[in-house]
């Protein structure tokens, strides 16, 4: 209570989050002879360890989230992938002004948080997919992968077309059950992984 009367409540932060990982970036450029050249960029990450500390005072409420999705280990970005990466080679073709390019996508697979060994997250040894405490759908999301392919041509200096398709192949999302699926949007984690399968879209641009 202060002197005037008001109750002090302010924000406390009594939680702790520390994650330990490796970043990737490598580019590479080569001639193709007559064909033209290409360019290979490689983005990944390893997430190595992911700690929660619910208390910072009680360190033994510690859980680890890296590898896992769920209640207690998945915010707004989704599962915790321990390795994912965009591939991409650009294809400068011999034709002026025209590249082609590919990316491959990649997320890598995650168990649900109530499997984890550490007795934070498991609820414990009679909570099994057996007794059917824990859903048998939502145990793993498998590792995808997506394809996307664009064209884009500079038709002069201040023209430019692109078109392309993302997950080109059609892929569907994984889907999981709404009691684990925190974060979530229609049962899909769309901030990660394509909800709308095949996306196809084009582009114009005219500088003046």
């Amino acid at each position: 209570m202060s002197p005037q009367g008001f109750i002090d409540d302010p924000f406390k932060n009594q939680g702790a989050l520390a994650e330990k990982g490796y970043d990737l970036d490598v580019n590479y450029r080569f001639n193709v002879g007559g064909f033209g050249k290409l360019n290979m960029n490689l983005v990944g990450t390893y997430m190595d360890e992911m700690t929660v500390t619910p208390l910072k005072s009680l360190p033994s409420t510690s859980f680890g989230c890296a590898g896992y999705f769920g209640n207690n280990c998945t915010w707004d970005n989704g599962p915790n992938f321990r390795w994912r990466h965009s591939l991409r080679g650009t294809w400068e073709t011999p034709w002026h002004g025209l590249d082609v390019s590919l990316a491959w996508r990649y997320f890598g697979k995650v168990t649900m948080d109530q499997l984890s060994s550490n007795p934070n997250l498991n609820p414990g040894p009679n909570c099994t997919v057996a007794s059917g405490c824990i859903s048998n759908t939502d145990t793993h999301l498998p590792s995808i992968s997506y394809l996307d392919l664009s064209a884009a041509i500079q038709i002069s200096n201040a023209v430019n077309f692109r078109l392309g398709v993302n997950n080109l192949l059609d892929k569907d999302p994984p889907v999981i059950g709404s009691s684990n699926c925190v974060g979530c949007n229609g049962n899909v984690y769309n901030s990660v992984y394509d909800a709308l399968g095949r996306y196809i879209f084009g582009t114009f641009t005219m500088q003046f």
